[in-house]
């Protein structure tokens, strides 16, 4: 009634529930019953305590900030933090407030262990998707999980709470005002379970982290033996910690004191009990003064601070003022990629080397009528080669194309556009953030207005140009229009920490390319701006299909819209789940195995590893700039495939070269393969009686 949904209660056996009086009140009203909003409200209270909202703005002094840093920890630890019944299940309720300027996160990581029955559960975020897993085990592990997405993400520095509470299988996420129940991991809910962190052997009965986890990437002497003794097994970090802010901590379905609890936390676990230091973290949140519009993220300018903050303009497209910090909407004089106007037919805008990692690219541009060839729009180089580019062809088949080996290249992302709408359109790249140690890794999310995909593989150097071609053309109409043109990159978190270009910035390409336009063209034939183009979709529909075909909800609400973006192996479009590899299959000789790993880099064994005991542990390989010295126990496989870095390790034996080596393979998931009409997919079995780039390694003996 009057658009309410009301609990009645079941002992109310009157006709028309007249014994309920908020339905007698709403008889006599025509407005509904308003909701309980702000600080002063309280939700799941069957579960939790007074739990407040998640925009509740709770005093600093009670919450905590997190920073990444590849020499502290940053976790709360709370010993016994799950309470375990007596028939070995977990009883949890679990609760937190969290901001994030990060696409991913550790948010709870609880452990426990009885006689014959162990647990884990775990919740994080990565990129839209927040998860949590629970996994018991009692001679076979089974485990339930679910995800709740979000259309803006959860690193976008908005206030989240969520709630985690149940026991058994019986389990529920809360995010906001989204829920999911947990329920048998399977390809149907479309989680990983291979970034949840493992049972500690050592320690008995439960332990709960907030924010974080132990893990060996630390400085030596700052925590103490025994502590360090019960987690030695978590020699990398897989899912990383929380670099943001927490607050409002439930455990037990109680509000836990931070304050009482870090502290406790450093004497049980530090070798200095007074060294407020040796965990990165502070109390109170960090914010921008001035402060950032919607929709910016307020970021620290520079690793290992949290004091230098400044609004990330390029979140919405915009450029931060040197100045006042304040974001400024850019040149509003578009720059016309023809003869006509420019005074330079190649234009090449050099880019300042840094060791800062590019973010984000983006380029609002309006597209000629009837273009005569294929056109160039922008090329992206390093020193040493072309990354990538954007073409144009005649039918408006808008392309992002990579530069392979052998001067081919290959479209990774395509859009076909209506030549006739004369709207700008807006392309956008951004990075994702890599889990675990591929920190390397180069993922990003191509957007061609609402269109989106996931691509990788953009070129291993970094950018060092971006060069642009101005074609022969007459008037406005017949040419590319560049409208705006923008770099954004953010401080590399694990390498170069102190170099004074590893920081936040943006560069301002169309700037530097109008510097070259003699005359300004006619702003009635330059397109029309509408941002409603360009909104983003919120859920993908998947088609019943083999070549991962999808059908994506355009931002108007209209019928749905099918996605003709296609993708080369690199990125395929499919739904996103981290991780989540399908590898190729293999021919029946059950004696040859081939490396299969899309994402990472060669491991190189020492040069002097087989002669200088460089071993680890028995029957372990020393390696070279990777984790995998870490790894203290690996006695019995001639090889070993870990999921979580998904590197090979190789122990050769008399039968094998000394030198063996692991290798990167490109790889083609079949999952991810898409053909479209007048596209090529290499999919491909791989045949092993031919040259592989990948080694082949015969195994004589059983594994």
């Amino acid at each position: 009634m009057d658009g309410e949904i009301l609990f009645i209660d079941p002992n109310d056996t009157k006709e028309n529930c007249e014994s309920n009086s908020r339905r007698r009140i709403s008889e006599f009203s025509t407005t509904p019953t308003a909701l309980c909003v702000g600080c002063g409200c309280t939700i799941l209270a069957d579960q939790f305590e007074d739990l407040p909202p998640a925009d509740c703005q709770t005093g600093e002094d009670e919450a905590l900030s997190l920073i990444r840093d590849p020499d502290r920890l940053s976790f709360l630890h709370v010993p016994h933090g799950i309470q375990v019944q007596p028939n070995g299940q977990a009883s949890i309720r679990l609760a937190v407030s969290f901001r994030s300027d990060s696409d991913t996160g550790l948010l709870f990581f609880g452990h426990w262990q009885g006689d014959g029955i162990k647990g884990r559960v775990q919740v994080h975020f990565h990129y839209n998707h927040l998860s949590a897993v629970h996994c018991t085990y009692n001679g076979e592990e089974e485990c339930v999980a679910c995800q709740i997405k979000s259309s803006t993400g959860y690193g976008n520095d908005e206030w989240y709470r969520i709630a985690l509470f149940g026991a058994g299988d019986d389990l529920t996420l809360v995010v906001g005002r989204e829920a999911c129940r947990l329920e048998p991991v399977s390809h149907r809910n479309n989680v990983s379970i291979s970034e949840a962190y493992a049972v500690p052997a050592l320690v008995k009965g439960s332990g709960l982290f907030v924010g974080g986890t132990f893990y060996e990437k630390k400085q030596l002497g700052l925590y103490n033996a025994e502590f360090e003794h019960k987690y030695f097994e978590n020699t990398r970090e897989k899912v990383p910690s929380l670099r943001g802010c927490i607050k409002d901590l439930f455990i037990d379905g109680k509000k836990g004191d931070i304050d009482k609890i870090y502290k406790q936390q450093m004497q049980d676990t530090l070798a200095d009990t007074s060294d407020y230091n040796a965990y990165a973290m502070q109390f109170g949140c960090t914010y921008c003064r001035p402060e950032c519009p919607d929709g910016v993220r307020c970021r620290s300018r520079k690793p290992l601070t949290q004091h230098d903050n400044v609004c990330d303009c390029a979140d919405i497209e915009q450029f931060r003022n040197k100045h006042d910090g304040m974001c400024v909407a850019k040149n509003e004089t578009p720059v016309v990629l023809s003869t006509s106007f420019l005074n330079s037919e190649n234009i090449v805008i050099p880019i300042d080397t840094t060791k800062a990692v590019l973010s984000k690219i983006w380029m609002k541009i309006a597209l000629p009528k009837s273009p005569s060839d294929t056109i160039q729009i922008a090329e992206f180089n390093s020193h040493r080669e072309t990354l990538f580019r954007v073409l144009l062809d005649q039918t408006g088949l808008l392309q992002v194309q990579v530069h392979p080996h052998e001067g081919v290249y290959e479209a990774i992302g395509q859009k076909k556009l209506d030549l006739s709408d004369r709207r700008v359109h807006l392309l956008q790249l951004q990075r994702r953030t890599p889990l675990g140690t591929r920190y390397s890794a180069r993922k990003y999310d191509l957007y061609i207005d609402g269109t989106h995909a996931v691509v990788s593989d953009l070129g291993k150097s970094g950018l060092n140009n971006v060069s642009v071609v101005a074609a022969i053309s007459k008037d406005e109409e017949d040419s590319v229009i560049i409208h705006d043109f923008g770099l954004d990159y953010e401080f590399d978190e694990h390498s170069f920490l102190l170099h004074h270009s590893n920081r936040l910035h943006d560069f301002d390409v169309h700037d530097k390319i109008l510097a070259y336009q003699f005359r300004n063209p006619e702003p009635s034939k330059t397109g029309t701006l509408d941002p409603s183009l360009w909104e983003k979709p919120l859920v993908p529909v998947e088609v019943g299909s083999d070549d991962g075909g999808q059908v994506w909800e355009n931002g108007d609400g209209d019928a749905p819209l099918v996605n003709d973006m296609t993708a080369s192996p690199h990125g395929g479009i499919v739904t996103y789940t981290p991780d989540i590899f399908e590898p190729e299959q293999l021919s029946s000789d059950q004696e040859k195995i081939i490396r299969d790993s899309p994402d990472y880099q060669p491991v190189k064994m020492r040069p002097s590893s087989m002669d200088d005991h460089s071993y680890d542990g028995e029957s372990s390989i020393g390696t070279d700039d990777t984790d995998l010295q870490a790894y203290r126990d690996i006695p019995s496989h001639r090889v070993k495939i870990y999921r979580e870095s998904m590197v090979s390790i190789l122990v050769p034996q008399s039968d094998q070269a000394s030198d063996a080596a692991i290798v990167r393979r490109e790889s083609v998931p079949r999952s991810m393969s898409t053909d479209l009409p007048g596209t090529t997919s290499p999919r491909r079995t791989p045949d092993v009686e031919n040259p592989s780039p990948a080694p082949l390694v015969n195994l004589r003996e059983e594994q």
